[in-house]
């Protein structure tokens, strides 16, 4: 197969991809549009990773995947035919011996760690951050069916969670 028709036959294979395991409806289907946009999720991106490996015979990894976000971009991109970024020949010399400044960090981790200083209390006090989970996280699972309560029963209840898992942003990941 020549270039562009490789090009093709990856991009109607992700369209494919897309609408067997999406869910997305073929006419739908903006082959410029950000994968994210049309459904695709972080779990669903490693498992369209690891298909596409083995389609093209070499790794694929998720930072790819959404380096290279829609259909179009994906396919030119496995295919090689992405045009080549120029490098960037600026000339700022970075200096190894300059002195740098931290000027802001941050954290949100479980135990009710909300930065650093947290952080550090809880290590300095020894405590540990695994608990109970939430009551309230169990409603997703739940869905009042015996086989369901079956799960549940037999998955365990202890972790390390978050506070506040609203304010979590999962599509920043």
């Amino acid at each position: 197969m020549t270039p562009p028709e490789e090009e093709s036959a990856l991009r109607n294979w992700l369209v494919d991809y897309l609408v067997t395991n999406i869910g997305c409806s073929p006419e739908d289907i903006d082959l410029d549009a950000a994968m994210k946009d049309l459904g695709v999720g972080s779990r669903d991106a490693v498992v369209l990773c690891g298909e596409l490996s083995e389609l093209v015979d070499r790794p694929v990894s998720p930072i790819e995947f959404w380096q290279h976000p829609s259909i179009n971009a994906m396919a030119r991109f496995l295919t090689g035919a992405e045009p080549e970024v120029a490098a960037d020949s600026g000339d700022s010399v970075v200096r190894s011996d300059e002195p740098i400044a931290v000027v802001g960090m941050g954290c949100r981790l479980p135990g009710g760690v909300d930065g650093p200083e947290a952080l550090w209390r809880l290590l300095g006090e020894g405590r540990c951050a695994v608990g109970e989970v939430p009551a309230e996280r169990w409603g997703w699972f739940d869905d009042g069916s015996p086989e369901s309560a079956a799960a549940l029963a037999g998955t365990t209840r202890f972790g390390a969670f978050l506070d506040d898992i609203e304010g979590f942003d999962a599509e920043f990941f």
